[in-house]
């Protein structure tokens, strides 16, 4: 019993040591959205999170934005972005994205999961190339949403002939701080 117990616990402790978290060190987000016809990008400059792996499979994927950290390069159109109208970000403060599961697919990975924005909770894929660099992992990819489906337009944004509701979102980290 006691060879068991001892084996148990270091097959236990194993896989515990095998798991590796990464936090985002540095990277960037970026956003193009159609306005009136012609591509408009932005970036959000605030933003972190974690993805976890065991070997070489991602088992989550959890991350986050400050909306009102939003930069077009026009002042005014970042406020208004940050307005009750749109991000209200004085009231939601982080939008979020947790994988519920990630999958592999032709040499990339697919995180399926949920998107919380503005207290809407909608199901959102990310796709995703992962680069790991001994402690550190570069990760880039891309997704797609539609922001009305979070409440981000109402009155005149709502207008998807000024603004389109498909917003593409992506983004390049790099990772580290494994624990």
């Amino acid at each position: 019993m006691n060879r068991f117990l001892m084996v148990l616990l270091a097959v236990s402790a194993l896989s515990a040591e095998a798991r590796d978290c990464f936090q985002v060190e540095s990277g960037k987000v970026d956003f193009t959205i159609l306005q009136m016809g012609a591509p408009f990008s932005g970036e959000f400059t605030e933003f972190g999170g974690e993805l976890c792996m065991e070997g070489d499979t991602v088992e989550t994927v959890s991350v986050w934005l400050r909306p009102a950290s939003i930069d077009t390069g026009l002042p005014d159109l970042d406020a208004a972005l940050q307005g009750a109208e749109l991000f209200h970000s004085e009231e939601f403060d982080r939008a979020a994205y947790r994988s519920t599961k990630v999958l592999r697919r032709d040499g990339r990975y697919v995180s399926h999961g949920k998107l919380t924005m503005k207290g809407i909770d909608e199901p959102l894929s990310v796709t995703f190339d992962l680069a790991r660099e001994g402690a550190l992992a570069r990760v880039s990819g891309e997704s797609e949403l539609n922001r009305l489906e979070f409440a981000v337009g109402s009155g005149e944004w709502a207008d998807t002939d000024l603004l389109s509701d498909q917003v593409r979102v992506e983004f390049s980290v790099v990772l580290g701080g494994v624990r």
